[in-house]
């Protein structure tokens, strides 16, 4: 599932708690409803600061990533890596980065990806495709990547994909022409449930190998994991969006 930025602003928590919060708050609302509107508006914000609180995104990836498969089948050992892409950074000319680079997530999918390899010695894909125009497909950065900066070489480069169902139907078929049907998929955690229902779906057996698992740090609770911030309530938004995706790839895995 890929939403734009409008309608998962409008669809999706924290976006449209925010949205209606304020509205139900700021708008002059009929007298008789006035007093309704209002109070769901505060409970709405009051929603907002807590999912800016920065132990509550990480409960939410905790939740997401407590059933991966993190050991590989006996029957169906993985014989290759894939690493799925994420973002991109544009760069005006004349700047030390390229045009387009991988960005954080995209750039810590492939360290975790290229740690992997050189520890199982397994052939690399990358998958992704065009995320903004005017850039080259996300797949074919990752492998630039790859080459410039760890000196590995991608096995296969999948550049079509627009969304993490279609990283699994344009890759499985790269894979099974090479007589492999089982694979290490690298990815962030609460990503990973969904990929690897897609994966399933393409007829691919994926081993979950998240970039990193989520934990509540050994001081919980302190000062600091009780202060609201915009990056929870980013991180927030990114794990709700994965569990609503989580839900429609079981859904569309079933029809």
């Amino acid at each position: 599932m890929s939403l734009g930025p409008l309608p998962t602003a409008l669809l999706l928590p924290p976006g449209n708690l925010l949205i209606g919060g304020i509205a139900a708050v700021v708008l002059p609302w009929p007298r008789r409803a006035r007093r309704l509107i209002r109070w769901l508006g505060r409970v709405a914000l009051v929603l907002v600061l807590v999912l800016a609180l920065p132990f509550v995104p990480t409960l939410m990836t905790m939740a997401l990533q407590s059933r991966l498969p993190l050991k590989p089948p006996i029957a169906d050992p993985p014989q290759a890596i894939v690493i799925l892409s994420a973002e991109v950074r544009a760069s005006a000319p004349g700047a030390l980065e390229p045009a387009a680079s991988a960005g954080p997530m995209t750039l810590s999918r492939v360290e975790a990806g290229v740690r992997l390899a050189r520890r199982t010695g397994l052939p690399i894909l990358v998958t992704g495709g065009v995320v903004l125009p005017g850039t080259p497909p996300v797949g074919e950065v990752m492998a630039r990547l790859l080459r410039t900066s760890f000196g590995l070489t991608a096995r296969w480069v999948e550049s079509r994909s627009e969304n993490t169902w279609q990283n699994a139907a344009y890759s499985a078929p790269l894979l099974r022409a090479a007589g492999i049907h089982a694979i290490y998929l690298v990815t962030d955690a609460g990503h990973m449930p969904r990929a690897i229902i897609a994966f399933r779906h393409a007829g691919i057996v994926a081993t979950a190998a998240p970039v990193r698992l989520a934990r509540l740090p050994h001081d919980f609770p302190s000062l600091g994991s009780l202060i609201p911030n915009p990056a929870s309530l980013a991180r927030s938004e990114l794990e709700i969006h994965e569990a609503v995706g989580l839900l429609y790839y079981w859904l569309r895995d079933r029809w």
